[in-house]
């Protein structure tokens, strides 16, 4: 059975890219849409039949009608590769963009088969964005046009080919040749050389050279460069990957100097049964524990002068935030809790500027 072709609306397979300016692609596919989802679909019905196959993510992303991974096609791919009694490995939502994944039915699968998940340098970068390079023999005017264009710090400098790294044109080198030369190729503004990885390596590794060169490139497995990662993305990453933790973090902390204005009887009365008599003091509650004690009069006590219900209501919300964060119930930072927590914390640094 062919699975339905899905466009989704963010992400039609389709739609033209939004940057045509990189000489750089993929090594072109000789097969039509039809032959590829015929291919991967033979490829599916034998490994249900017991075989162990590899196949490209691309391939696996095409057949379901899409070109990158956002959260809803995770869910689609894993939802389909379940039904048919497929594991992955690694697992389709961690694995390099540029890479393979193993396919294995669960008759055939065992436990020591299972790959430890970690994070290849491909992951780095945000699958939206068309990686954008210049040939040597253009111009400088182009370059410098497409640094601003994109906001780019840097732009590689890259054979015909799409293989070869010539190096790479930045805002310092060419304020460092302004003045020294004349010619307006692209190839003599540059810093030659540079750091290639694989896509598939793993980031953790390479963490070294992306803060000592500020940037490096990568491969994919066909040895065409199709991705940089930088310093900057290495920032935002951590970023996304920790700043919901942080955020909640510091809203209990906020909580919890709200809460040590009030008397211990008035925090006590508030606690379950259970808990007002393990009760140490302020520090040792929880954050539905906070949030219990100012749905109450405290609320008054307090002198908070903004709607109770309203704002109960937002910290009962980031309550099931954090419960779903700490039982790994879902993937962190999702694009409907980092809302939800800094609307909260917005009116809580409004009504209570300063922490413990």
């Amino acid at each position: 059975m062919t699975v339905d072709q899905h466009v989704d609306e963010y992400d039609p397979l389709s739609a033209t890219d939004s940057a045509q300016d990189s000489p750089t692609s993929n090594e072109p596919s000789l097969e039509s849409d039809e032959e590829l989802r015929e291919r991967v679909e033979r490829i599916l019905a034998e490994v249900q039949g017991g075989s162990t196959a590899k196949l490209p993510v691309g391939d696996l992303l095409h057949y379901f009608g899409h070109k990158k991974r956002g959260r809803r096609i995770k869910a689609r791919v894993a939802e389909e590769l379940e039904r048919r009694d497929i594991i992955p490995t690694p697992p389709f939502e961690s694995a390099d963009r540029w890479g393979e994944i193993t396919l294995r039915s669960k008759g055939q699968w065992t436990p020591e088969q299972a790959q430890t998940v970690r994070l290849p340098v491909s992951a780095l970068s945000d699958e939206d964005l068309v990686f954008t390079s210049v040939l040597p023999n253009e111009t400088i005017t182009k370059a410098r046009t497409l640094m601003l264009k994109y906001n780019f710090s840097q732009i590689p400098v890259i054979a015909s080919n799409g293989k070869e790294l010539l190096g790479s044109i930045t805002w310092q080198s060419i304020a460092s040749r302004m003045g020294h030369t004349k010619s307006t190729e692209a190839k003599k503004w540059m810093i030659p050389g540079g750091y290639i990885a694989q896509s598939s390596d793993d980031l953790m590794d390479l963490v070294p050279h992306i803060l000592k060169d500020e940037f490096i490139y990568y491969r994919n497995a066909h040895g065409f460069i199709v991705g940089i990662a930088t310093a900057s993305d290495l920032a935002a990453s951590f970023r996304s990957a920790t700043g919901i933790f942080l955020s909640l973090a510091e809203i209990e902390g906020r909580l919890r100097s709200l809460v040590y204005k009030l008397d211990d009887q008035n925090v006590i009365k508030c606690l379950p049964e259970h808990a007002r008599n393990d009760y140490t003091g302020v520090r040792d509650l929880s954050l539905s524990d906070y949030v219990s004690i100012l749905g109450t009069k405290n609320w008054e006590i307090l002198g908070l002068e903004l709607d109770r219900s309203v704002c109960i209501g937002s910290l009962l919300k980031v309550v099931d935030v954090r419960n779903n964060l700490m039982h790994f119930r879902q993937e962190p930072s999702n694009e409907e809790d980092e809302p939800t927590v800094e609307r909260c914390l917005a009116w809580l640094r409004a009504i209570h500027p300063e922490t413990d």
